[in-house]
Order: C-alpha cells, then structure tokens, then sequence
C-alpha cells in the first residue's frame, strides 16, 4: 500500500481554491447563456454578443480563469510530487504555495465581479445565477485562509530574506 503525506496547509489551500475557480467558469458559462438575448444598452438593441466590448472583455475574462487554474494545477502538482517522493516541503515551496492560492483566488473572484458587472443590473435579479455566483465568490474569497495581502506580503517579505513570521506554513 502506497502512502502519501502531503503538506497540510498549502494542501487545504489548494483543494480549496478549486471551487472559486469552479464558481467562476460557472459565471462565464451563465453570461455566455444569457449574452445572445441581451441588449447592449438602451441605446443599441443589438445582442450582447455581437459586441466587440463584450467580446474583448470575455476573452480576458476567460484567460483571467484559465490563468488561475493554471497557478493551481502548478501549484498541486509540486504538492503532489512532494507525497508521492515522501519529502518535506521547503518553506520557500510552502510560501509560494499559499501566494499562489491567493493569487489564483484573487483572478478568479475578479473574473466573476467582471463578469457580474457587465452582465448588467438584471443580472442580479434572485433567478440569475451569475448573481449567485458573485455572492458566492466574494464571500468565499473573504475567507482568512484565502486573504491576498497576507499571502502575497509574506512572498515579498521572504523574497527579501527576512523570516517567516507565519503560523500556519
């Protein structure tokens, strides 16, 4: 029987960042739904679709999401070379674990506040999802184990050589 032993903490942040992700590929699947039926703006009926704006907003939405998953399988990866070998992470590997989620969280929540904000005020209506969406992420993404400041400052800080002054590692 193989064991593993993965690094606690950075292995929760990880496992954990996977849903804000999820919430957002989830919102851009919703605009995309409801973008061809909706008008751009009072003053042009045409869809939302056919709106080089809304097209060009999209597209880097959708690389906003692609990147964050990116980060997080990166991210996993080295966790789960570390429990397959059965070696320690170092705290530089630890660090940059916890940065990375933070980072893949913070794209991912402002990919779903982007797309909350260009689908319009009736996006927000209780039978649209991508409001729910949006609520979700944003409470999600208030989380402490998810704080970005604290995550990313605790990268710059070691990056500078100081020590770090973190409980959880």
């Amino acid at each position: 029987m193989v064991e593993y032993s993965y690094a606690v903490f950075p292995f929760l942040l990880s496992a954990s960042v996977g849903t804000l992700i999820g919430i957002a590929q989830g919102a851009l699947e919703s605009f995309v739904a409801r973008a061809p039926e909706r008008a751009t703006s009072f003053e042009n009926p045409a869809p939302q679709a056919t709106s080089p704006v809304t097209q060009f907003q999209l597209g880097e939405i959708g690389m906003s999401i692609e990147a964050a998953l990116a980060v997080s399988r990166d991210t996993i990866a080295a966790l789960e070379r570390h429990a397959v070998q059965g070696t320690p992470m170092s705290t530089e590997e630890r660090i940059r674990a916890r940065a990375a989620v933070a980072y893949a969280t913070r794209l991912s929540t402002d990919a779903t506040t982007a797309l909350s904000r260009i689908a319009g005020a009736t996006a927000f209506r209780r039978d649209q999802t991508i409001q729910r969406h949006h609520r979700d992420a944003t409470m999600l993404s208030n989380h402490a184990h998810f704080n970005y400041e604290t995550h990313l400052g605790l990268l710059g800080s070691f990056m500078m050589g100081n020590h770090p002054r973190a409980l959880l590692l």
